[in-house]
């Protein structure tokens, strides 16, 4: 079944999905763009959606044709964004990660004087999303540390740390009057 699967995304590929996805990428980001500066808006909200949506195409298709006229040539940016589109995916699942764990814990920031952003919490969320990509880079999803980094570094840094929260508990302070 996956043989099935793989052909028919190899032939979307070959017939061109790539350059459809990177249009449709650059047409998005241009119109939300001119969508959200409202460059056009004395035209009336008609008028400057056409106009931005007609900029928006002229930006995209600049994008993708110089892949056919002159493809692998200097002014050919498709590549360029084939390469960098999975390292920004990956940056924003991380960010997406990071936002879905602070939301599990009530990291919400200063919304008011009952809720109260934690930075340990917050620093804790950071280490294990960090953890856990670095363990998928490293294809064995084992994290290899520095030699220095044992368990007495380990059991120094976890003391320190549990220091710290209870030095933080005490000089918090509070509102009691």
């Amino acid at each position: 079944m996956s043989g099935v699967i793989t052909q028919g995304i190899d032939i979307l590929v070959q017939n061109g999905l790539v350059e459809i996805l990177i249009f449709a990428l650059i047409f998005a980001i241009v119109f939300g763009i001119l969508q959200s500066i409202e460059m056009f808006s004395n035209a009336g909200e008609k008028e400057a959606k056409k106009y931005n949506t007609l900029i928006s195409l002229v930006f995209g298709l600049l994008a993708i044709i110089p892949h056919y006229v002159r493809p692998y040539s200097n002014f050919d940016i498709v590549p360029m964004i084939e390469r960098v589109l999975p390292q920004i995916a990956l940056v924003a699942l991380g960010i997406l990660c990071l936002l879905i764990l602070a939301g599990m814990f009530g990291l919400h920031g200063y919304r008011g004087k009952d809720e109260q952003f934690n930075p340990i919490i917050a620093g804790v969320i950071l280490i294990i999303v960090i953890y856990i990509f670095v363990g998928a880079v490293n294809r064995g999803g084992r994290i290899h540390l520095p030699y220095w980094f044992g368990p007495d570094v380990i059991a120094a840094s976890v003391a320190i740390g549990i220091f710290a929260l209870i030095m933080w508990f005490i000089m918090r302070g509070g509102d009691e009057a």
